[in-house]
């Protein structure tokens, strides 16, 4: 196990804490269908403040009733052990302020209270006409990329916790095979794989392997160039890649097109995110951004927490 930064974390996130740096709609509500919660996104999306919705009806922002049957179905996972989310979007119908409609895609969970009772949350996107059914596949897949880790901050309580438990989260809601989670050993001032996770439909034993054992040096292979000029990397396709240093059991294990970026706040860097597809893709920009965003977004919650256990 890699030796966490300034050691083990124990505090928690608050759940604002994680909600607020989200780059989507947030907005939150209780049993009683009454709003608790609207991140700043929220507000610019319907034009009211926090303060104003608090309170509110779910109806006031969501007039057809989507969410709130969501929320029924999402207590009944609660009640049933289930997972707790539904992360197929649905569509739904919404409300501006001014009055006028439009539609936005929609994923919702339920986050259990210390108290006993349930919170439900919803992320939100607008729903941009014209799009060819794929690419607005992708937006929804991105959407629930980061509902997915969001669930997971405001539980981990240590670097550790969001190693083992990040690159799955992320590389199952976008569809690539392979993630590993890179932190620095601090003992000996390399990279070393925190976490790694690989789809069950792929053969890649071989890859995970050569992973955990890998270590770099900072400007060392992709993972250790991100590390030292905390600029984020494609690769089309690393068997290709001279700089890739694990090109060849890559090519054995079948994997391809790479993405790594890293997972800081300000000044401080706590790791790199790596993740790997089947098949040779070219760079695609607004997922390359959207993880850069991620990892910005998760190195500020770890810095939180760092501030927390002092």
């Amino acid at each position: 196990m890699v030796k966490p930064v300034r050691g083990i974390l124990v505090a928690q996130l608050d759940y604002v804490t994680v909600l607020e740096g989200c780059s989507y709609a947030i907005v939150t509500w209780d049993r009683d269908d009454r709003i608790v919660y609207a991140n700043a996104v929220a507000e610019r999306l319907f034009g009211w403040d926090n303060a104003q919705l608090q309170s509110c009806s779910l109806t006031t922002i969501i007039p057809d009733h989507v969410l709130a049957a969501h929320g029924a179905l999402l207590v009944s996972s609660v009640v049933t052990n289930g997972q707790n989310i539904l992360s197929t979007p649905i569509r739904a119908r919404a409300r501006h302020h001014d009055g006028h409609e439009f539609d936005v895609d929609v994923t919702s969970s339920a986050f259990p209270q210390s108290n006993g009772s349930d919170l439900f949350v919803a992320l939100l996107q607008v729903v941009q006409d014209g799009l060819e059914p794929e690419r607005q596949g992708v937006l929804q897949r991105l959407m629930l990329m980061e509902h997915n880790v969001m669930r997971i901050l405001v539980q981990v309580r240590s670097l550790d916790d969001v190693a083992q438990r990040i690159p799955a989260a992320i590389a199952e809601s976008i569809e690539w095979d392979v993630a590993v989670c890179w932190l620095e050993d601090t003992a000996t001032g390399v990279l070393k794989a925190g976490g790694a996770w690989a789809t069950p439909t792929r053969a890649v034993d071989r890859f995970i392997q050569v992973s955990r054992r890998a270590a770099f040096l900072p400007g060392e292979g992709l993972a250790g160039r991100v590390w030292d000029t905390r600029k984020p990397v494609w690769s089309v396709d690393v068997v290709r890649d001279r700089q890739y240093m694990k090109s060849r059991v890559a090519l054995a294990d079948g994997l391809h097109a790479a993405c790594l970026v890293s997972v800081e706040s300000g000044e401080k860097i706590y790791g790199v995110l790596e993740l790997l597809h089947r098949s040779a893709r070219e760079r695609d920009e607004q997922l390359l951004q959207s993880l850069v965003k991620l990892g910005t977004h998760i190195g500020k919650c770890l810095q939180q927490l760092e501030r927390q256990s002092d």
